[in-house]
């Protein structure tokens, strides 16, 4: 993973073990069609081929060698395999269906994935959504996934507007999350840069556009709010332009 990802201390409510995360997560239009097709063929007609290989592996081999010589068992004996169901065929290329939308879901980031490092007491980190291009999941009950050089357990997966970087945000006087350190630390770069705005408004909706698209997802900010808040910052940096009103 080249990025650092994102860490949080507990594991966010809203969050899902691998193993139910598909049918959870994944676009529900293709989760309901899937359900509906399980629904719609009804309880599985038992594979006696499945079945005869539970009984053998139940005895010993001296158990299976007598019943062999009595004529019970007879050597490389197949049970006759049920006819298939054209019901299994639509519903494996549904289940598929939904497979394919999840772990896309996973590499554009609709969905997150959390694994946690050092268990019980690590924190939970956010794997990035480009390394899902590498990552391969060899256990889904256990939620293991594989990645180049790495293998984490127990993931869980939440939806990536449920939760919030820990790094992004800070606390106003009230407790509340703030972003607004995200734009004054654009409009210091502005300046140092000499990239400025002429006039008060103008780099209000500078920064309002900067925001708006290098942070797509954190909540968003009224011009006014972000006028008000740079005023003073500006004037320090371009005294002679601070007559336009915001």
């Amino acid at each position: 993973m080249s990025q650092k990802p994102a860490e949080f201390d507990k594991l966010p409510a809203d969050a899902v073990p691998l193993r139910e995360a598909k049918l959870n997560l994944a676009r529900p239009g293709l989760v309901e069609a899937y359900r509906k097709l399980v629904n719609e063929r009804g309880p599985r007609v038992p594979n006696t081929r499945a079945q005869r290989t539970a009984i053998l592996r139940s005895m010993s081999r001296e158990e299976r060698r007598a019943r062999w010589l009595h004529g019970e068992l007879l050597p490389r004996q197949r049970a006759r395999r049920r006819p298939k169901d054209v019901r299994d065929v639509e519903i494996a290329k549904a289940k598929q269906a939904v497979s394919q939308a999840f772990y896309q879901m996973l590499k554009d980031g609709e969905l997150v994935a959390l694994a946690q490092e050092r268990p019980p007491r690590g924190p939970w980190c956010a794997i990035p959504a480009e390394a899902w291009r590498k990552i391969r999941v060899t256990s889904l009950a256990k939620g293991t996934i594989t990645g180049p050089g790495y293998t984490l357990t127990n993931v869980h997966v939440v939806e990536a507007r449920k939760i919030v970087d820990s790094r992004s945000f800070r606390h106003d006087g009230s407790g509340r999350p703030t972003y607004m350190h995200l734009i004054v630390q654009e409009l210091e770069r502005r300046a140092e840069s000499s990239e400025l705005a002429d006039t008060l408004s103008q780099e209000a909706d500078a920064l309002l556009e900067f925001y708006a698209l290098k942070y797509p997802k954190l909540p968003p900010y009224k011009k006014k709010t972000i006028t008000n808040k740079i005023r003073a910052i500006y004037r320090k940096h371009r005294p002679s332009n601070d007559r336009t009103r915001s």
